[in-house]
């Protein structure tokens, strides 16, 4: 599958891993594939926010920080998106700080 990962749409990504972490198959090779990809998108606003809530939660289990880290910091603004499972998703796969918490809350408010 990892091959395939470059020209996969988005909104397949989060997915992908997801299945693969919930049926605890470690897959280090597809992980990194997923995790290039992501990386190199600088903006994933056209990504779903369900596929990066589901992405995050991934990545911290398959302890990608570089990929968790990346994620966790294009969500905040997109709080509005997120439905009820999105944002209980998002929340408990936090690891900052509780400042990107309270940035989202005033960037929500300002909205």
């Amino acid at each position: 599958i990892a091959p395939v990962v470059p020209d996969m749409p988005g909104d397949l990504l989060g997915l992908l891993v997801n299945a693969f972490s919930a049926a605890g198959v470690p897959s280090p090779v597809l992980m990194k594939a997923v995790s290039d990809r992501v990386l190199a998108q600088a903006d994933l606003s056209s990504v779903p926010v369900s596929s990066l809530t589901l992405l995050l939660h991934s990545a911290r289990t398959a302890e990608t920080p570089d990929l968790a880290d990346h994620v966790e910091q294009q969500l905040p603004q997109r709080l509005r998106e997120m439905n009820n499972q999105d944002a209980a998703l998002f929340l408990s796969s936090l690891r900052a700080s509780s400042s990107v918490l309270l940035k989202a809350q005033k960037d929500t408010a300002r909205a």
